[in-house]
Protein backbone atom coordinates (compact mmCIF):
# COMPACT_ATOMS: atom_id res chain seq x y z
CA UNK A 1 0.00 0.00 0.00
CA UNK A 2 1.54 3.19 -0.49
CA UNK A 3 2.72 5.92 1.80
CA UNK A 4 2.38 9.94 1.96
CA UNK A 5 4.79 10.60 -0.40
CA UNK A 6 3.06 8.86 -3.89
CA UNK A 7 3.07 11.28 -6.25
CA UNK A 8 0.41 11.98 -9.29
CA UNK A 9 2.16 11.23 -12.45
CA UNK A 10 3.52 13.25 -14.58
CA UNK A 11 4.19 13.00 -18.67
CA UNK A 12 7.65 14.25 -18.01
CA UNK A 13 8.33 11.48 -15.12
CA UNK A 14 7.94 9.05 -17.91
CA UNK A 15 10.46 10.45 -20.27
CA UNK A 16 12.96 11.30 -17.45
CA UNK A 17 12.92 7.86 -16.45
CA UNK A 18 13.57 6.08 -19.93
CA UNK A 19 16.07 8.86 -20.88
CA UNK A 20 17.70 7.56 -17.78
CA UNK A 21 17.13 3.87 -18.04
CA UNK A 22 18.33 3.94 -21.79
CA UNK A 23 21.70 5.82 -20.52
CA UNK A 24 22.45 2.65 -18.35
CA UNK A 25 20.76 3.88 -15.05
CA UNK A 26 19.33 1.35 -12.65
CA UNK A 27 15.16 1.62 -11.65
CA UNK A 28 16.19 3.50 -8.52
CA UNK A 29 18.52 5.98 -10.14
CA UNK A 30 16.25 6.63 -12.81
CA UNK A 31 12.98 7.15 -10.58
CA UNK A 32 15.38 9.51 -8.43
CA UNK A 33 16.36 11.59 -12.02
CA UNK A 34 12.42 11.89 -12.26
CA UNK A 35 11.71 13.12 -9.35
CA UNK A 36 9.28 9.56 -8.35
CA UNK A 37 9.91 8.11 -4.76
CA UNK A 38 10.68 4.70 -4.65
CA UNK A 39 7.56 3.68 -3.39
CA UNK A 40 5.99 5.23 -5.36
CA UNK A 41 7.68 3.23 -8.21
CA UNK A 42 7.44 0.02 -6.33
CA UNK A 43 3.40 0.10 -5.78
CA UNK A 44 3.11 1.22 -9.84
CA UNK A 45 5.05 -1.55 -10.55
CA UNK A 46 3.34 -4.00 -8.95
CA UNK A 47 -0.42 -2.77 -9.68
CA UNK A 48 0.96 -3.07 -13.28
CA UNK A 49 2.81 -6.36 -12.86
CA UNK A 50 -0.49 -7.48 -11.28
CA UNK A 51 -2.94 -6.23 -13.94
CA UNK A 52 -4.56 -3.86 -11.56
CA UNK A 53 -3.43 -0.35 -13.00
CA UNK A 54 -6.32 1.79 -13.73
CA UNK A 55 -4.13 4.88 -15.42
CA UNK A 56 -3.02 4.20 -18.62
CA UNK A 57 -0.26 6.52 -18.75
CA UNK A 58 1.20 4.78 -15.74
CA UNK A 59 0.79 1.51 -17.26
CA UNK A 60 2.99 2.66 -20.62
CA UNK A 61 5.33 4.07 -18.16
CA UNK A 62 5.98 0.88 -16.60
CA UNK A 63 6.09 -1.00 -20.10
CA UNK A 64 7.97 0.97 -21.61
CA UNK A 65 10.62 1.02 -18.72
CA UNK A 66 10.98 -2.34 -18.46
CA UNK A 67 11.93 -2.66 -22.43
CA UNK A 68 14.11 0.21 -22.29
CA UNK A 69 16.15 -1.49 -19.03
CA UNK A 70 16.18 -4.63 -20.96
CA UNK A 71 17.69 -3.05 -23.98
CA UNK A 72 20.01 -0.64 -21.87
CA UNK A 73 21.39 -3.62 -20.05
CA UNK A 74 22.22 -6.03 -23.19
CA UNK A 75 23.78 -3.32 -24.90
CA UNK A 76 25.91 -3.12 -21.87
CA UNK A 77 26.48 -6.40 -21.80
CA UNK A 78 27.60 -6.74 -25.12
CA UNK A 79 30.16 -3.73 -25.20
CA UNK A 80 32.46 -5.98 -22.42
CA UNK A 81 31.82 -9.09 -24.09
Amino acid sequence: MPNNNIRAFRPAMRDAVLKSLAAGSTYRDACAVAGIPWVNWCYWYRLVRDGKCNDPDVTDMIIKARATYAQATNEIGRAHV
